[in-house]
């Protein structure tokens, strides 16, 4: 296992690839107050109910510190499941779509700080 000194996190500086159906890059932004991983989900394409059972799952585990992103091309998905699952799990929801029929939802723990800022 390799961590980073002083790191609170032994994964920090360890990336994270597989399949459209998984993870497919985690980062750690290490400062001096928090460690936040992201996690990035791409269930591009058609959407089966695994799909969201992956959502699910990602999101029940977020940490107070930690963001999912996730691509998606699928209008329901976007628009329905995801929103639904961001209200059960008591998250915070932002969405924007960098491209025409592509959506990248991002996902936090409600009344953690967004490190980025504001969506514009």
């Amino acid at each position: 296992m390799v961590t980073m000194a002083g790191s609170r996190n032994p994964h920090a500086g360890l990336s994270d690839r597989a399949t459209k159906s998984g993870i497919i890059q985690r980062t750690t932004v290490i400062d001096t107050d928090t460690t936040m991983t992201t996690r990035r989900l791409d269930i591009t394409g058609p959407v089966s109910p695994y799909c969201i059972l992956a959502v699910q799952k990602k999101a029940k585990a977020l940490l107070p510190s930690d963001e999912l992103i996730i691509t998606c091309t699928s209008t329901p998905a976007a628009t329905t499941y995801i929103p639904r699952i961001a209200q059960e799990h008591s998250l915070a929801i932002r969405s924007r779509k960098p491209a025409k029929g592509l959506w990248e939802i991002t996902l936090t723990r409600a009344g953690t700080k967004n490190p980025a800022g504001p969506d514009p």
